[in-house]
């Protein structure tokens, strides 16, 4: 690590009470959850047009059911298995200093499980369900995500096998308890909004933060992506922690390239 790019990142968010985590998918991936668009990446076994738009998952359920078993066992499972790694348990530390605000792209829950306090999912949650009339939601425990995943890791039967996935499924698809429609995971699909209370509470907190430190995040995909802009043009510093060392943006006020589960608790050790 650059112990000077360490000490200059703590400097800059130390300068203010507010701050704003912006956290993608390279954080979870150093707790065990593979990304979706790096090389070897989920995108890459699983074309997103079969299996992260409603119209491919239609057709991929209807024409090849053991595809998207294996598809969502996967997916799943290893998100059910993950524990936060020392950069998400840093994160949650720094509450105890500064009023922290996490803003995250994944769906694995591991801010919360760390002990991050305000957490505003921009794609949603793998553990909750919400209903596709009224948008009740109900919240699952891990353990319900896990022994799912470990149902679906086993190959369908020849017979009626997409009779047999429903049937597997069944609990991510059950009927709402308020007005009895039927629900579903409540993540953010290919060419679905952003969740509005979610988005209006990000931007808000990027509007208003002192600084913002992006982890794990290539901060390509939009409109997530917009934020540390939004945060750097209205004041704040933004520090970046990032494998890639070619990464820049004119919005980063400081790079510091090295693992999160490293770098992130290096930081914040120094935030007074």
């Amino acid at each position: 690590m650059d112990n000077d790019a360490i000490s200059q990142a703590a400097e800059r968010l130390s300068a203010g009470q507010r701050l704003v985590v912006f956290s993608g998918s390279g954080l979870s991936a150093e707790s065990g959850i593979p990304t979706f668009r790096d090389e070897g990446g989920i995108w890459e076994r699983f074309p997103p047009e079969d299996f992260a738009e409603i119209p491919g998952l239609i057709k991929t359920f209807l024409t090849h059911p053991d595809r998207l078993r294996e598809f969502v066992a996967e997916g799943i499972g290893d998100a059910a298995r993950a524990a936060p790694n020392a950069a998400h348990a840093a994160i949650a530390e720094l509450q105890e200093r500064r009023q922290v605000t996490v803003v995250t792209q994944n769906i694995d829950g591991l801010h919360q499980d760390a002990g991050s306090k305000t957490v505003h999912e921009l794609h949603g949650s793998l553990f909750r369900l919400k209903c596709t009339r009224c948008q009740h939601r109900v919240d699952l425990s891990r353990q319900e995500i896990r022994d799912l995943s470990e149902r679906l890791g086993e190959p369908l039967p020849m017979p009626a096998k997409r009779r047999r996935l429903i049937r597997l499924m069944l609990p991510l698809l059950r009927r709402c308890g308020e007005c009895r429609s039927r629900m579903r995971p409540d993540i953010v699909f290919f060419g679905e909004q952003l969740p509005a209370e979610a988005w209006q509470q990000a931007q808000v907190a990027s509007m208003h933060c002192h600084g913002m430190l992006v982890v794990g995040t290539s901060a390509q995909v939009y409109p997530a992506a917009m934020l540390p802009a939004v945060a750097h043009d209205s004041g704040a510093k933004v520090v970046v922690v990032t494998l890639d060392p070619r990464f820049e943006a004119r919005w980063a006020n400081q790079i510091v390239v090295g693992p999160a589960a490293e770098v992130v608790p290096a930081i914040v050790g120094e935030i007074e």
